[in-house]
């Protein structure tokens, strides 16, 4: 979850510049020596110690089998709503009833609460909004806007994505770039000129709506 992003932004980057051949052999020197240097530290040192101790423990499947359990053909059609349960006792410390509220896996969270039709419903929208951030515009922030809605739909399995956080906010942000038309169309230099400090601004002030290409007007 942390490293993806971090490949995304270097992919995008790499798209972007000029000098890819040079870049794509620094990149892989560098690779080998940061993969030498964390299977080093894993086996020495202390940095790796949670990892080592929890980082390949099975604590999803248990969970997993018990909301298999629990859902009924109902349930797995519209959900429980939005305070549905499920019975999966002994997981939360303190906790006497043996129900839980939200499963990790974000996929059966949103069955959890509305059922594999709202799951589909966020699939039809944040599916084509990738294909046409990805596929169909002119500027990196369509492109990088995708690109963050493709890593919000991955990390649904091994977290919560779905939930309001700043991060659930920005997926749909990123949502909302992708399936405007007129965001899409507009030109690098314009969308790079917005993000210029107050003055600066020469390119935004200049382009007007009969420039933009007849898809975005409309």
């Amino acid at each position: 979850m942390s490293l993806i992003p971090l490949v995304a932004t270097y992919a995008l980057f790499l798209y972007n510049t000029k000098v890819k051949g040079i870049l794509v052999i620094f990149s892989i020197v560098l690779g080998l020596i940061i993969i030498n240097y964390g299977i080093t530290s894993y086996q020495q040192s202390d940095l790796f110690l949670n990892l080592k101790l929890r980082g390949f423990e099975d604590t999803r499947s248990g969970v997993e089998t018990m909301f298999y359990r629990d859902m009924n053909g109902m349930d797995w059609l519209i959900g429980k709503g939005m305070a549905g349960q499920y019975y999966c006792p002994g997981i939360d410390s303190g906790d006497l009833s043996g129900y839980r509220f939200v499963i990790e896996t974000d996929f059966l969270n949103i069955i959890l609460k509305g059922g594999i039709i709202s799951l589909i419903l966020f699939f039809l929208i944040a599916i084509p909004a990738v294909i046409k951030g990805l596929f169909f515009s002119k500027n990196n922030l369509s492109k990088a806007s995708a690109v963050w809605i493709l890593i919000g739909i991955i990390n649904m399995y091994p977290s919560a994505v779905n939930t309001f956080t700043l991060n659930f906010v920005l997926v749909w942000i990123c949502i909302g770039i992708c399936h405007s038309p007129l965001i899409r169309q507009l030109p690098e230099e314009v969308i790079a000129n917005y993000f210029q400090p107050v003055g600066r601004s020469t390119v935004r002030t200049s382009y007007s709506s009969r420039q933009l290409p007849q898809t975005a007007q409309t």
